[in-house]
């Protein structure tokens, strides 16, 4: 078989695996023949049961929008509705799009992307004849997390309220991906092939390890924390005219990088208590309170105020995030240090002392 007949077969499948997915996320009824050909495909391998996930989940719909239209061919376009038995936009694709309600729309889109995603993986082609990178973005909503599989086999967990982009397949002379929020990484060793992670205004460079990097962007600074191995911790952007900063960091390390104070020297820290998340828990060690409720704002989606200088609090102990909020909140004001009031819409004040 040609190549170019190999390439169409190829196509064609991404068109109708599109098709099939697009019907069962309007709920539309599958024949039974269709429902084996999607099971087939789901268990052929685990990235595309992966994949289906994420598009089934809105939180992730804009995203995976953003990722994968960067990589439509022209024609893609027409094939895909034409398979959707769906009329053409007249707005191009690649257009920005706003999600609101049209979510039906966006899905459409999204798996046009999802056909081109499959079919230049698969060709590894572009409409210039080179070599294609595809990205892919995950998110976490608050109070979500998740594990993500990476093509070198290096295994990633976000945590709430958190992202990472990532190339399918890693091409080069290095392994790329970017993070918001907070991750932990397992990473495959690969001596002749760094791993990079970038987060913020940091950088981190490992061959094989497992570390933590916090990057939220209500944070003061970026940390990143070692459980195994090295890395090598630098400024993403550095000041021009000096000499690029790194720390190199060992197990038991955090290093944190500030948009003002710039890269710090290494601190021992109780990575239980950094990692605690990744098990199921809220864990302090004279942790401040607006760092206490900065977690929490993310894991149960409330919002915070204060009414009250609250900075010289602080607390040590530890609870399940299965636990219902008012339960935490009940821990921390039988301190009798803070107590709390929730409004209407699900705002928490937070107030010194106690009633």
């Amino acid at each position: 078989m040609s190549s170019r007949n190999e390439n169409e077969l190829i196509y064609n499948q991404a068109v109708r695996m599109a098709a099939l997915i697009h019907k069962m996320r309007e709920k539309q009824p599958l024949l039974p023949a269709e429902q084996q050909e999607l099971a087939d495909w789901l268990n052929s391998n685990e990235s595309n049961t992966q994949l289906l996930e994420t598009l089934q989940n809105r939180e992730n719909l804009t995203a995976e929008l953003e990722a994968l239209m960067q990589y439509d061919e022209d024609n893609a376009v027409a094939a895909i509705f034409s398979a959707l038995g769906e009329p053409l936009p007249a707005v191009a694709p690649k257009a920005t799009i706003k999600m609101g309600s049209f979510l039906a729309a966006a899905s459409l889109l999204v798996l046009i992307g999802l056909a081109s995603w499959f079919y230049l993986l698969k060709t590894g082609s572009t409409k210039n004849g080179g070599p294609s990178i595809v990205y892919k973005t995950i998110s976490t909503a608050p109070g979500e997390q998740h594990r993500v599989l990476l093509a070198d086999g290096s295994e990633v967990w976000l945590s709430a309220a958190s992202s990472i982009r990532y190339p399918a397949s890693f091409k080069g002379d290095t392994r790329e991906v970017a993070i918001t929020g907070e991750a932990y990484f397992s990473v495959t060793k690969d001596k002749t092939k760094p791993f990079l992670v970038t987060a913020n205004n940091a950088q981190v460079q490992v061959v094989g390890t497992k570390f933590d990097v916090m990057a939220y962007s209500d944070e003061d600074a970026t940390r990143v924390t070692l459980l195994e191995g090295s890395v090598r911790v630098g400024r993403r952007q550095r000041a021009e005219g000096r000499e690029e900063e790194t720390v190199v960091l060992k197990p038991g390390e955090q290093v944190s990088v500030s948009r003002s104070s710039g890269l710090s020297q290494p601190i021992p820290v109780q990575t239980d208590e950094v990692t605690a998340w990744r098990e199921g828990q809220f864990r302090f060690n004279e942790t401040d309170i607006p760092s206490i409720m900065r977690q929490i704002a993310r894991w149960y989606k409330v919002k915070i105020e204060y009414n009250g200088a609250v900075d010289d609090i602080h607390f040590s102990g530890q609870i399940s995030r299965k636990e219902h909020i008012n339960e935490l909140l009940d821990i921390l004001s039988d301190t009798r240090k803070v107590h709390f009031e929730m409004t209407n819409d699900s705002t928490i004040v937070v107030i010194p002392g106690h009633k």
